[in-house]
């Protein structure tokens, strides 16, 4: 079994950090690849993130927080 880690990405030259206002899939959901599962909100713009694989998503970022890029924030195990 392999994991896909899931982190807050760059969405602008500028970023330096991006809020998870929204989790639309919950701890432990089996997600597809390309599944929306999560809205990112920066100081300029709200994108809905998709799924980089399918399988079962461990969610480590919390809903209402603000994380640095670069930072892990899911987690999909491949069966």
């Amino acid at each position: 079994m392999s994991v896909v880690s899931i982190y807050i990405p760059r969405l602008a030259q500028s970023m330096v950090d991006g809020e998870i206002t929204e989790w639309l899939v919950a701890d432990g959901d089996t997600v597809t690849e390309g599944q929306e599962i999560l809205t990112l909100g920066t100081d300029k713009v709200e994108q809905v993130m998709q799924a980089p694989a399918s399988g079962s998503i461990t969610l480590i970022g919390e809903q209402g927080q603000t994380y640095k890029v670069g930072t892990q924030i899911a987690q999909i195990s491949e069966a």
